[in-house]
């Protein structure tokens, strides 16, 4: 594996961010039938967006008529029609350079982020931190639209998770570090989206980055209510993710010894009943649920869990979870 290119074991990531543009090399019209955009006349207003979000959804294709059509509709555009615009241009980067006007795009999305209008300045700051690999500036825009108030903190750290697992080993465990320093708990939530969808991702990653992301996970756990009888869906699913992630950390190589660290901690006298529930319920854990090699430490767990889901015996997203843990 080429260490000097992270990007390239994650381009799964721009395939999911591009998914409706990569979907084919063949670029007509029947396989997207957003290039019907060539023909729009542009509508000032939220008229002008939703039928600009139609082209969108549809697929609009990365080449160079439709790359000229956006850049010349952006020239008049309302700033309402100017945010879906700002989208789809994005889009159009690419590893490829399909629409001959990489150089152009870049110059522009980062013109936008520091657009007056917070809408525009965002998504253009966001295009440009998905971009894979990282482009140049990237940084220096994330931060205009986050002291323009266009992101927030929450929302400028989690997209430099983005930014940093597409970036060169020595930057991109310095980002890392920087967003492990802020206990950001939204950019634990994409580091945990991001490396969970691409196990390989883990394994290749320098060991300053893997030290950042332990850091980071560490000081984020989340949290349940003080009320034991809330356990929400948002709440366990983000708990499973952040255990999972936790474990993959430790082992990235050795699935076993992940889960085994996993359940190590969730075996605490400490451990919030709900946090087991969410291990136990999760896709996850169900082939460690299934493996004899786990049998004991996954009855003792599954024990505290069920005591916790007997007090709620009526609360039907909890039964759908006990479920879930004897599927």
């Amino acid at each position: 594996m080429d260490f000097a290119d992270p990007a390239s074991v994650l381009k799964r990531v721009e395939e999911q961010n591009r998914r409706s543009l990569n979907r084919s090399q063949d670029f007509s019209d029947q396989n997207y039938p957003g290039n019907a955009i060539r023909s729009y006349i542009p509508i000032p207003g939220a008229a002008g967006a939703n039928e600009l979000a139609k082209f969108s959804s549809q697929g609009v294709a990365p080449t160079a008529e439709n790359a000229k059509k956006v850049l010349d509709l952006m020239r008049s555009a309302s700033d309402s029609e100017l945010v879906i615009l700002t989208l789809m241009l994005a889009r159009f980067h690419n590893r490829d350079n399909s629409t001959t006007k990489n150089e152009e795009i870049l110059a522009k999305l980062k013109k936008l982020a520091r657009h007056p209008d917070h809408r525009v300045a965002r998504s253009a700051a966001r295009g440009l931190a998905r971009m894979a690999p990282v482009v140049p500036g990237v940084e220096e825009a994330l931060a205009a639209a986050r002291d323009s108030g266009a992101l927030s903190p929450d929302s400028y750290e989690a997209e430099r998770v983005w930014v940093a697992l597409t970036s060169p080993p020595k930057d991109q465990a310095r980002i890392l570090r920087e967003i492990a320093a802020t206990k950001n708990k939204y950019a634990t939530q994409v580091a945990a989206f991001v490396l969970l969808g691409h196990p390989d991702a883990v394994k290749v990653l320098q060991p300053e980055s893997i030290s950042a992301l332990k850091d980071m996970v560490i000081h984020t756990e989340p949290t349940f209510s003080k009320n034991t009888s809330e356990a929400g869906l948002w709440d366990l699913f983000n708990y499973s993710d952040w255990i999972q992630l936790y474990g993959r950390l430790e082992y990235p190589d050795n699935w076993s010894a992940s889960q085994h660290k996993i359940i190590e901690r969730l075996n605490s006298p400490t451990t919030d009943p709900r946090a087991i529930v969410a291990y136990l319920s999760s896709t996850a854990a169900r082939r460690a649920r299934r493996d004899p090699a786990f049998a004991d430490e996954i009855a003792l767990l599954t024990n505290k869990a069920t005591v916790y889901l007997d007090q709620f015996p009526h609360d039907p997203y909890l039964v759908g979870r006990r479920e879930a843990i004897f599927d």
